[in-house]
């Protein structure tokens, strides 16, 4: 474990003491993403920063991880600090990777409601079902749901070859 973090730390090329007053201070500027998602996937465990609050020797005997673990063990909460930080430094790239997502949903919503090819398609189902279904009590509907779309290709002929979907489609191709 030791060595891990000592590896993680070795990426990071700040004091250990700068580090631990980084995320005390919540400092952005020091921290950057990187330097954080390092921090967080290193963090010592409960039982390491309890055996570390513990520690009354000299901090200058302990190995470069267990030194970091000392820092870092004397800040309140550090753990959700870091994990604070890391969001906060996150937050500008998935606001601007859900939004762009978020315009080309909009971009398309808006795309098929003004479609006239698909409210053609959806008026043809709408009625050849009120064709099949003429004479009972679901005739005559003024629309359907959304999942019936679903089920048109199951729905077949007395040949039990041709689906309701093939002769929605022959008759579009055909108008």
């Amino acid at each position: 474990r030791a060595c891990n973090v000592n590896i993680g730390l070795a990426g990071i090329k700040l004091p250990l003491d700068t580090i631990a007053r980084a995320v005390k201070d919540m400092n952005q500027e020091v921290l950057d993403g990187d330097i954080l998602a390092r921090l967080v996937k290193i963090f010592p465990t409960s039982e390491e920063l309890k055996q570390l609050r513990r520690f009354k020797g000299d901090a200058k005997k302990l190995d470069k991880a267990e030194q970091y673990f000392l820092a870092i063990s004397k800040t309140p909460q550090p753990h959700a600090r870091l994990q604070i930080l890391l969001l906060m430094s996150e937050f500008p790239n998935r606001i601007q990777s859900i939004t762009a997502r978020l315009d080309k949903v909009s971009i398309a919503c808006d795309k098929l409601t003004r479609s006239a090819s698909l409210k053609k398609v959806l008026m043809v189902i709408l009625r050849t079902g009120n064709q099949m279904n003429a004479g009972c009590s679901k005739g005559g509907a003024r629309g359907f749901h959304i999942s019936t779309l679903k089920t048109l290709k199951s729905i077949k002929g007395k040949d039990r070859k041709v689906s309701l979907l093939q002769v929605i489609v022959t008759h579009i191709m055909d108008t």
